[in-house]
């Protein structure tokens, strides 16, 4: 069991200079999941000033503190060798030194390695301290990032972590989700993009809304809004290249399903459109499979022949 623990509002680097030795402990530090610009100035500072900087691939790591001039010893950490080596790491700051966490891209321990070491130096009474990105005080992290470009709803939110690499464990998971409300979120690896729509269209419903984030941050940054279907389709058909990230709409609620937002209703009514449907029909159909009153669905498709000038 962990051990209850509160950390000052002053941070214990606040009172040395810029050249002082940080204090012992573990320092959680966000990285850019993609463009370099995006790390924050006090986690530069928390870099150079470390004794040694844990990371999950040296060789990546590297890019990032050549470009910002870091030259802290860097220690392989990952999910490979974290057990193997926790014990030692936790000596090491038991004896004086402070250690910066890093992983390839984003936040440590939000589905990357870290959490067993965090876990550790809470329970034995370690310092820990959490260095979040430089916008707005959030970490920079392909799960947020994603969702408020989703469109989706993000009042409440589920981040599934990747999606099984196998058919039936992926179908399954995505089936136990079929009636979770909450706006979901997964990893996916470009390869499988295209086998995780088809099943995730399958158990979640052909017309469910997504948005699939790709290379973001990056000089490649692309997102992709529509049905599952429709993604499914347009995916199958040109090369996946780079990270992804898809988010899904959570199903609508049984009572007329009035949480489901404009936004979404009008990409759907967009989708019935461009496929040749006649305004009513696409009303129709978009208000059953989103539970929702045809009433509001109709007006919406006026609006967007008003917003075309038609």
């Amino acid at each position: 069991m962990l051990s209850t623990r509160s950390l000052s509002a002053r941070h214990p680097e606040s009172d040395a200079t810029p050249a002082a030795p940080l204090s012992p402990g573990l320092y959680v530090v966000s990285s850019p999941i993609g463009n370099l610009q995006d790390m924050s100035p006090r986690a530069v500072d928390v870099l150079r000033r470390c004794d040694r900087i844990l990371c999950e691939s040296p060789t990546r790591t590297r890019v990032l503190t050549s470009h910002f001039g870091v030259s802290t010893t860097l220690e392989s950490f990952h999910d490979h060798n974290e057990d193997a080596k926790l014990e030692k790491v936790l000596t090491w700051m038991e004896q004086g030194e402070a250690c910066a966490l890093i992983s390839d891209a984003g936040t440590p321990t939000l589905n990357d390695p870290g959490q067993p070491l965090v876990a550790a130096c809470a329970k034995r009474g370690i310092l820990l301290v959490p260095i979040p990105g430089k916008r707005g005080g959030k970490g920079p992290s392909a799960i947020t990032t994603a969702l408020v470009a989703s469109g989706l709803p993000t009042h409440a939110f589920r981040f599934c972590g990747f999606a099984p690499p196998k058919t039936a464990a992926r179908q399954s998971a995505f089936s136990r989700l079929r009636d979770e409300e909450a706006t979901l979120i997964f990893l996916i690896p470009p390869h499988a993009l295209v086998p995780a729509l088809l099943d995730a269209a399958a158990q979640l419903g052909p017309e469910r809304q997504c948005c699939v984030a790709r290379e973001m941050t990056k000089v490649f940054e692309e997102f992709w809004w529509g049905t599952l279907r429709a993604a499914a389709e347009h995916w199958a058909a040109r090369p996946v290249r780079g990270e992804v990230t898809l988010v899904v709409q959570g199903r609508a609620r049984a009572e007329g399903g009035e949480r489901v937002s404009d936004d979404a209703l009008r990409l759907a009514l967009a989708d019935h459109l461009g496929a040749g449907l006649s305004r009513s029909a696409a009303a129709a159909r978009v208000a059953q499979e989103l539970d929702v009153r045809r009433k509001r669905v109709y007006a919406l498709s006026l609006e967007l022949d008003s917003a075309s000038g038609k």
